[in-house]
């Protein structure tokens, strides 16, 4: 009989220890350290694509474009690339792959498609093709930001996204 009580309390602090290990593992992974811009974009590829018109006195158009998922409930209200040397404005639009887009040497993006979409209509989940359209926003608490993507929601101030990484892709000349 006390053979039986010593193999149940055993057996109870065995299965007691690991509830509390697999309680304090989930608890670690759910705080987010650091930057609070992580709960809301994850960024999944930057570029430069310049589009060189075939009208000599067109301007030469000059894009950063971002690839990102949206992780939040609440829709972005506006995305700010800051650059090297200045602010611009961006566009949002949903993004969607086309399959066999990038087979004819174009480059890496190129196969993303962008579809106009109103800020209030973007969910949790959606990837979304920001892409640069020129224009200053006024600096603000943005004034001194440099190589970060930077969003606001409507409840939210200024979250910045730095951007480590941006690809430089070779010209797409137009006819």
């Amino acid at each position: 009989m006390t053979k039986n009580i010593i193999v149940r309390l055993v057996t109870y602090s065995l299965l007691l220890c690991l509830m509390l290990a697999q309680s304090v593992d989930v608890s670690a992974r759910g705080k987010k350290h650091g930057n609070k811009a992580q709960d809301h974009i994850n960024l999944l590829d930057a570029w430069v694509l310049r589009t060189i018109p075939g009208i000599r006195q067109a301007p030469i158009i000059n894009n950063t474009e971002f690839l990102v998922i949206w992780e939040d409930k609440k829709p972005p209200v506006q995305f700010v690339w800051a650059g090297d040397e200045k602010l611009q404005n961006c566009v949002m639009k949903k993004a969607h792959h086309e399959e066999g887009g990038n087979k004819r040497g174009m480059p890496r993006g190129t196969e993303y498609v962008g579809i106009a979409i109103a800020a209030e209509a973007i969910r949790k989940g959606d990837t979304l093709l920001i892409t640069t359209a020129g224009g200053a926003p006024e600096a603000g608490e943005l004034k001194n930001a440099r190589k970060s993507l930077c969003f606001k929601t409507q409840k939210s101030g200024w979250m910045m996204w730095p951007v480590d990484t941006i690809v430089h892709h070779h010209d797409l000349v137009a006819p």
